[in-house]
């Protein structure tokens, strides 16, 4: 990306005098180059939450949506969050380029573990791999979202079997080095600090296929295993929420919302997202306001990824705002392309077809009948997604106290360092935006489309 095409995603350039809609995807871009900034070898380099590039990301997003939202500022809040500096995974002298500890912000033993290493079998007795590492090899066709790791709660069965160590894989195209960041726990399981001291009792590392083949052939012939992993001291960030507001008749509130961290680039992840909420913006600001009978609250959400911390200000900031919000829709990895990579890595449907719709807890009647529609008028997908009556991400922090709606798209690149900008299209995001602007329709909240 130009100097010139980065300013003007930054500044909203491409409306006001000249009436030529946002190319979305420079708008991703935008945070896209943000996060490649703070590129390190061995790193979760990104936008992290409460990171200097975070915030820089929600500044971004506040001039983004300026041109069409003057109620548009920052709103800064502070947290306590894990963080690992370093780490090191080794068979002998020869490095897994692909580790990743899992998850990222979890304390761990200091001390190097150093042992052989047993292929563990999910549903098998794991009794005799006392001592040793134990792996588990990916399942083609899933992704770092819906491993067979967190699905079975492997982590804690390799605990409770005694093993020294734990490492799985994520099934990854064989071309290049997949890092991976990886949750291993479902949101009931047991946390850092029901455990002694408050460390997981074992070192668990997450690789990529070629890796994995390499560590396979390594335990065929004895290969030992050693790694340390070295936490950074837990401490308060700093970080900003992105704000917006677009006032209509106030018959109603409603909520729009994305995250703004992210881990390595982050296009999709949530740079689309990101580029659908300025987009929203800018096409529900050309509606009249005799034509919005709904209020509309914008947020891009910092520290998505430390349990809902930004999601968590936002509400406590200003609990009159968070009271009048009857609504939220939230915009998670909104496009990606359908690229022979993600076939390689077992992908076998178009990726834009792999959505689940998530309608909160109690369910959205009136969205999950007018999904047929939503979805042919939009050209969002060519069939209907998998529909759940649940809440996602961050609408879990208030789950079941206003209606939530999320159409999720989780790719093989989801939370890995391809997470790249030629995995996404203008196209898609706009097809995206154009969803949405339809489902505030179908809600009430305009009766105009633009």
């Amino acid at each position: 990306m130009t100097r010139r095409q980065f300013a003007l995603a930054t500044a909203g350039a491409g409306t006001g005098l000249c009436k030529a809609p946002l190319d979305l995807k420079l708008v991703a871009a935008a945070h896209v180059r943000i996060a490649e900034k703070s590129r390190l070898p061995k790193a979760f380099w990104g936008r992290l939450g409460g990171s200097a590039a975070e915030r820089e990301s929600a500044e971004t997003c506040v001039r983004q949506m300026h041109p069409f939202l003057k109620q548009a500022r920052t709103e800064s809040f502070s947290f306590h969050a894990q963080r690992i500096a370093t780490w090191r995974f080794t068979c002998g002298p020869a490095p897994f380029p692909s580790a990743m500890p899992a998850p990222f912000d979890a304390r761990f033993p200091e001390s190097s573990v150093k042992g052989a290493v047993a292929i563990g079998v999910p549903d098998a007795d794991w009794s005799s791999h006392r001592g040793k590492w134990i792996f588990v090899a990916g399942e083609k066709g899933r992704g770092a979202f819906n491993t067979i790791v967190r699905d079975k709660l492997l982590y804690q069965k390799a605990v409770t079997a005694g093993a020294i160590g734990f490492v799985f894989s994520v099934a990854t195209p064989e071309e290049g080095t997949w890092q991976c960041v990886v949750p291993v726990d479902k949101a009931y399981a047991v946390k850092d600090e029901r455990y002694i001291d408050g460390r997981r009792p074992i070192p668990c590392f997450v690789l990529d296929t070629n890796d994995a083949n390499k560590l396979q052939t390594a335990a065929a012939s004895g290969g030992v295993l050693e790694a340390v992993i070295t936490p950074q001291s837990a401490v308060q960030h700093q970080a900003k929420n992105a704000v917006a507001f677009l006032p209509g008749q106030s018959k109603k509130a409603v909520a729009i919302l994305c995250h703004l961290d992210s881990f390595f680039s982050g296009a999709c992840d949530n740079g689309t997202g990101i580029a659908a909420m300025v987009g929203l913006a800018e096409r529900l600001s050309q509606i009249p306001v005799e034509d919005r009978p709904a209020d509309v609250h914008f947020l891009g959400i910092a520290a998505h990824h430390d349990a809902g911390a930004g999601m968590r200000a936002y509400l406590s900031g200003d609990e009159k705002r968070a009271r009048s919000i009857s609504e939220m829709i939230l915009l998670e990895h909104v496009d990606v392309l359908d690229l022979p990579l993600a076939k390689r890595a077992g992908w076998d449907t178009p990726l834009n077809d792999q959505r689940t719709a998530y309608l909160g807890p109690d369910g959205w009647p009136e969205v999950s009948q007018a999904m047929p529609s939503l979805i042919k008028d939009s050209g969002l997908m060519t069939k209907l997604p998998r529909m759940t009556n649940a809440c996602i991400a961050d609408l879990f922090v208030n789950c079941g106290q206003v209606k939530a709606f999320c159409l999720m798209n989780a790719p093989p690149i989801y939370h890995t360092n391809h997470d790249t900008l030629e995995w996404i299209s203008a196209a898609g995001i706009r097809r995206a935006v154009d969803f949405h602007v339809r489902l505030l329709h179908h809600t009430g909240a305009i009766r105009r489309t633009g």
